[in-house]
């Protein structure tokens, strides 16, 4: 009889890689289905397991990104989620600069409620208002009078426009589920010890959506690069599926 198995590129299947002890796990598991296998192994018993779901409905757990900023130099972490969010581009392009110093100030003022927040107010209205608006509120913050000279270089309204629709994804409401500030996964509070591990699950849907798929891009980025930042590096998990026994 034909099984299907997942396996990382060095072979090992998800237990091995459990079992080697090597700090926290982060897993690509299109469709749930290692997730599922997890729990019916009753590992849930000996690990703190999370889930992250983006654009989809059902019970599953919260990242605050932005929070994250928090305890690290603020402007590595702002330029991990601006690169995060513009994989494309290089991070001395415009639209990543402008993108690094609106986190930045959102890390410094504090007044928005995580990353669905700041997207939120950026969806909301144009950067040159936003931008304005708290200037008023901040005249002497470093990273709005650096945003205010970036807005005056040739390109500043496709960057603003490329901003605001990518904001437009994660003011979704089943989008800001999922990084909304609050309980639930947080960097800052993983223990120095292996037996925790973060699911990343898109269904079907996502794997055809280019924007939510993007989605997925965007958090196994962020996750590598800020928990080095902590000071917890994760093993990423990216399994492909093998056929083993004969086929009957």
């Amino acid at each position: 009889m034909m099984t299907k198995n997942w396996v990382a590129p060095d072979g090992r299947d998800l237990y091995a890689t459990l079992e080697a002890g090597q700090g926290p796990v982060a897993v690509l598991d299109p469709c749930g289905e290692l997730w599922a296998q997890f729990w019916l192994s009753n590992r849930g018993e000996e690990w703190r397991a999370w889930r992250l779901m983006p654009g989809l409905d059902g019970i599953h757990d919260s990242w605050d990104i932005l929070g994250e900023l928090q305890d690290v130099n603020v402007s590595e972490g702002a330029a991990v989620v601006a690169s995060g969010l513009f994989p494309l581009m290089p991070q001395a392009a415009l639209t990543p600069s402008l993108m690094r110093c609106v986190l930045t100030f959102a890390d410094d003022c504090g007044q928005f409620c995580g990353l669905p927040g700041l997207a939120t107010a950026l969806w909301a209205e144009d950067l040159w208002t936003f931008i304005a608006r708290w200037s008023r509120q901040f005249p002497y913050n470093p990273s709005l009078k650096s945003a205010r000279e970036l807005l005056t270089h040739e390109g500043a309204g496709e960057a603003a426009l490329a901003i605001r629709l990518r904001m437009m994804t994660f003011a979704h409401p089943h989008v800001t589920r999922t990084f909304q500030a609050g309980p639930g996964f947080n960097l800052r509070r993983l223990r120095r010890q292996p037996g925790q591990i973060l699911f990343l699950t898109p269904d079907i849907r996502c794997l055809e959506d280019p924007e939510l798929k993007a989605l997925y891009t965007f958090m196994t980025q962020c996750l590598l690069q800020l928990s080095a930042l902590h000071s917890q590096p994760f093993t990423l998990f990216q399994p492909v599926p093998v056929q083993t026994g004969e086929a009957s």
